[in-house]
């Protein structure tokens, strides 16, 4: 029997399990967490990489674009600022500020071109200074029908002959950029083949400000300083409208009007000798001179107010040129008689109406003459 002073048998319990890394193992266990954190880190940012540097190339492309666009638009900017400032140093380089518009309408001598080609190119060679590109436009006018109700075989040789005119024209000019046929379908006349032309020319060619109005039967004997007419007309903006081309001997026609003052100006030509002209009397020249390359500022020209208003060749500007024709209670009619009667209310009038026209000047000399249309049958 056991002493009761020695203790039972106690079986020695199991010591407690601790899971405890050595410094090795949580240094690896460390570098696995790393090594996939990393390789998790590399899949997702990868993918973003490659998306921003598409989009990064897409803007870069759209970024140089936009530069290239943006230089070149500076660089055309600084060249047209350049050409303005050229063209205000030289008076000579202006822009087409002035059209030209020839009426034409049936005459015997059609389908022959020959009277407006004489017109066109009597503005071409003597209105000196005009810009080689500035339009010109030949308007066609119908005949009223109604003229010949019981003529159907007169109507029919003027309509045939009026359409092989117009395609004469074409033939002759549709290679031109700067000349343009305007057909009429019905009868318009000088007014309204004038405002239509103007309408166009406002819509087209907006730095048109003065317009040479011209007829298909009247040609210029002489050279007309363009440049120097233009420089007056904006030095007295305030009082030149039109400026008329004489047929005859221009003291024959009214030279006043109210208490208007003549006007002197500069001429841009050199000034040819008495005896380069002819005394025949029709304004031709006889042995017409070179003055387009000579300058100078001592020939003084004068332009002399009148009441004389008349439909043949003038030169005008253009948007008062446009609102005085529309302003008519019948556009389709030489506008030469309600005009004159509007000239002479405005010139002698205390109080002038609102129609009332003034500022209309006569060149110094006769410098056109009449070919007759009407009346002239054979022509080359």
């Amino acid at each position: 029997m056991a002493s009761s002073d020695n203790p039972p048998d106690i079986a020695p319990s199991s010591p407690s399990v601790s899971i405890v890394s050595s410094p090795q193992e949580t240094n690896n266990a460390n570098r696995r967490k790393k090594r996939s954190s990393k390789n998790n880190w590399k899949d997702t940012i990868i993918p973003i990489l490659v998306i921003i540097f598409v989009l990064n190339s897409i803007n870069g492309r759209k970024i140089i674009d936009s530069v290239h666009s943006q230089f070149d638009e500076l660089s055309q900017l600084v060249y047209y600022s350049t050409q303005t400032t050229e063209e205000q140093q030289n008076p000579e380089n202006k822009t087409d500020d002035t059209a030209v518009i020839i009426t034409s309408s049936y005459i015997p001598s059609l389908p022959s071109t020959y009277m407006v080609d004489t017109v066109l190119n009597s503005t071409i060679e003597h209105i000196i200074g005009l810009s080689p590109t500035a339009p010109i436009f030949i308007t066609i006018d119908h005949f009223k029908y109604s003229d010949y109700t019981n003529l159907p075989p007169q109507l029919m040789e003027r309509i045939n002959k009026l359409e092989q005119y117009q395609m004469n024209l074409f033939n002759n000019h549709l290679s031109n950029h700067r000349v343009h046929v305007i057909p009429a379908a019905k009868h318009l006349h000088i007014g309204g083949s004038v405002l239509k032309a103007m309408n166009i020319i406002e819509n087209n060619y907006p730095t048109v400000r003065y317009l040479y109005s011209l007829q298909h039967d009247f040609a210029f004997t002489k050279d007309v300083d363009h440049l120097a007419l233009v420089n007056v007309m904006d030095e007295y903006s305030n009082k030149i409208n039109y400026v008329r081309f004489p047929k005859r001997n221009p003291w024959g026609i009214s030279r006043t009007c109210g208490d208007a003052k003549n006007i002197a100006y500069n001429g841009t030509l050199s000034k040819p000798d008495a005896d380069d002209y002819d005394d025949a009397g029709d304004g031709s020249s006889s042995n017409r001179t070179n003055t387009t390359t000579t300058k100078t500022n001592s020939n003084s020209l004068v332009l002399y107010p009148t009441s004389a208003y008349s439909d043949n060749n003038h030169l005008v500007r253009l948007k008062w040129y446009k609102l005085t024709i529309a302003s008519l209670i019948k556009v389709t009619r030489p506008p030469e008689d309600p005009l004159q009667s509007r000239a002479n209310n405005g010139c002698w009038h205390k109080t002038p109406v609102r129609d009332d026209i003034t500022g209309l000047y006569l060149y110094h000399e006769m410098n056109i003459r009449h070919l007759d249309g009407r009346h002239s049958v054979r022509v080359p």
